[in-house]
C-alpha cells in the first residue's frame, strides 16, 4: 500500500523473502494477499519455468507473470500454448549462437555460451560429463562440435532402446506364435 500511495504505477512481487534467496519455493498465497490489497497493476514472479507454473501464479490474480531463472535454458517457457514435447534443444542453442554470432566475437561467444549451454543441460538425463567438458573448450567450434556429439549421441541411444523395443517385442509375438502353432499340432 505504502508503494501505491507513492505513486508507484505497478508492483512486481517475487513471492519469496529475502533469507530464503533462491531456494525455497514462492509462497502464492503472499502473491495474492498483496494482489488483493492494491488497484496498481501487479506481477508476479517466481518458481514460473513451465505452462502449469505459470497458470499457477496467475490464478493469484496477477496481472502479469515475469520469468527470471525459469527462462535459463528453456526459452521455449515464453511459448504459451503448453505443449513442449518435441523440444529440439541442439537447434534452439544452434540458433542462440547464430544470433549471437552477428553481434559478438567467437571468443567471446565461446566463454558466454558455456554458461548458457549448461542451462540448456540442466535437466538432461547422462549430462554430467560432458558438462565438465563444456567449461573447458577452448573455442567455440569445439563447444559446439562437443554439443552436436552429445545430442547425437542421445538420438542414436534413443534409436538404439526403439529397435531393441521392437525386436524385444517381435521376439516375443514370434515365440507366442511358434508355442501356439506347437500346440496345435500336437492336438492334430
Amino acid at each position: 500500500k505504502a508503494l501505491e500511495a507513492g505513486g508507484a504505477d505497478a508492483i512486481t512481487i517475487h513471492g519469496r523473502t529475502r533469507p530464503q534467496m533462491y531456494g525455497g519455493k514462492c509462497d502464492l498465497d503472499a502473491v495474492a494477499k498483496i494482489k488483493s490489497l492494491v488497484k496498481i497493476p501487479v506481477f508476479g514472479n517466481g518458481d514460473v519455468e513451465d505452462f502449469e507454473s505459470y497458470e499457477r501464479m496467475l490464478s493469484t490474480g496477477v496481472d502479469g507473470v515475469m520469468i527470471g531463472r525459469g527462462a535459463m535454458g528453456k526459452p521455449w517457457v515464453f511459448d504459451l500454448n503448453g505443449k513442449h514435447d518435441e523440444i529440439d534443444k541442439l537447434s534452439i542453442i544452434l540458433e542462440h549462437i547464430d544470433m549471437l554470432k552477428k553481434e559478438y566475437s567467437e571468443n567471446y561467444l565461446n566463454s558466454y555460451m558455456r554458461k548458457h549451454i549448461l542451462w540448456y543441460l540442466k535437466d538432461e538425463d547422462h549430462a554430467k560429463d560432458v558438462k565438465l567438458k563444456v567449461v573447458q573448450q577452448k573455442s567455440l567450434s569445439d563447444l559446439v562440435d562437443l554439443i552436436k556429439n552429445f545430442f547425437a549421441i542421445i538420438v542414436v541411444s534413443t534409436l538404439l532402446i526403439f529397435c531393441f523395443l521392437i525386436d524385444y517385442n517381435f521376439a516375443r509375438s514370434y515365440h507366442h506364435f511358434i508355442t501356439k502353432s506347437t500346440d496345435l499340432s500336437k492336438e492334430n
